[in-house]
């Protein structure tokens, strides 16, 4: 922040695009306290702070702009904390600053983009010159200096200044030393691992059998629990069909003692009247004997449609089979007559074969022979 020297004006410059500058900010009278009291928040997460290198050079301020004043300026200007509405100051208050460690306090830090006004302006003009072009020369001849004192020259032979066979000794010390300290790590650690193996695949299999075991117990459990329950659920039925038959059974011993004239009398005067009929008989003739004749001859089709059908399908099966074994067998001659060919020709070469190395024995025998003749 930097204030002018003059008035206390406390201004911030802000370029626009044709170059110029504009001021804008606030008038810091002497004598007199800002109405606003401000409120501590977390710098991290204000627009106004520049993040990144402190070198770079920033023209302008990419979040304010210079002719449309923020509301909360606005409200800075015209008026106090207190006439802003009820929603503005939750807002500004769910952004605070968390409350310092015990032992620590917070350090209010001016964040605003002040600037100073440079009012004054210099003259300025563009100047240009042009120079003449190179001519054509050729390169400068390279100083050489002049030699001073005696000077002395001698001759190095190969192996003067270093041996081979004596300098690598250390270097293939440490190689060598490095090669066998890592292979012993690397047969340490494959023994270490090995033995790791080992003990997880013992760990696994004792895991293994503890959880068949486990498995096969809880299953036990809930076999006999399951089993307990059905049979409760089967006393409790057993219950109640015996207390529904003893209910049945006494009201109809207790009808059967109270009709049993009067179904007598009843019966004996329809047949007197020939008027009782038997509903069972003329259901059975008028009703079940039908519904039997016709439910026997549907069955009786259906199972002679499905005994076709199943001959049906076992006929193609067989016939399928058939071919397919025929079909299996031609390709078999076909493949051993193949083989007799194959191994007749190789007869044939190994023959030929035999021959040729017979006939070459038999000449080199000769050729032999002759110069012990000669």
């Amino acid at each position: 922040m930097k204030t002018h020297p003059g008035a206390g004006v406390q201004l911030d410059r802000v370029t626009l695009q044709n170059g110029e500058t504009t001021p804008v900010g606030t008038v810091n009278r002497p004598g007199k306290q800002e109405v606003e009291e401000r409120v501590p928040q977390n710098i991290m997460f204000d627009r106004r702070v520049c993040r990144g290198s402190n070198y770079l050079h920033r023209s302008a301020i990419p979040d304010q702009q210079p002719t449309k004043p923020t509301p909360r300026r606005r409200g800075q200007r015209h008026g106090s904390l207190t006439s802003r509405p009820e929603g503005e100051r939750q807002g500004t208050d769910a952004t605070k600053t968390p409350e310092p460690v015990q032992g620590r306090q917070h350090a209010d830090i001016q964040t605003m983009n002040y600037l100073e006004v440079l009012e004054a302006r210099y003259e300025e003009k563009d100047q240009g010159m042009q120079t003449d072009p190179f001519l054509d020369r050729p390169d400068s001849p390279r100083f050489v200096p002049k030699k001073l004192g005696d000077h002395k020259q001698t001759q190095v032979e190969p192996g003067d200044l270093f041996d081979f066979d004596i300098e690598v000794e250390p270097i293939l010390e440490v190689l060598v030393g490095k090669i066998l300290d890592q292979s012993v790590m690397e047969v340490i650690e494959e023994t270490e691992l090995t033995a790791i193996r080992y003990k997880q695949d013992q760990f696994e299999q004792m895991r293994n059998v503890e959880l068949a075991e486990a498995q096969r117990i809880e299953a036990r459990e809930t076999r006999l629990f399951e089993e307990k329950q059905r049979r409760k659920l089967q006393e409790k039925e057993r219950l109640r069909v015996e207390a529904v038959t003893a209910k049945k059974l006494a009201a109809r011993t207790a009808a059967k003692a109270c009709l049993e004239d009067l179904q007598n009398k009843v019966i004996t005067t329809l047949q007197a009247s020939k008027h009782f009929t038997d509903p069972v008989v003329t259901e059975v003739e008028s009703q079940f004997m039908p519904w039997i004749i016709q439910t026997s001859k549907q069955k009786y089709s259906d199972a002679s449609v499905a005994a076709a059908v199943v001959n049906d399908a076992v006929n193609d099966a067989l016939a399928r089979g058939v071919a397919q074994n025929e079909e299996t067998a031609q390709q078999r001659r076909e493949y051993l007559a193949e083989l007799a060919k194959i191994r007749k020709a190789k007869e044939a070469e190994e023959a030929a074969a035999a021959a040729a190395t017979a006939a070459a024995a038999a000449v080199a025998a000769a050729a032999e022979q002759k110069p012990d003749e000669e």
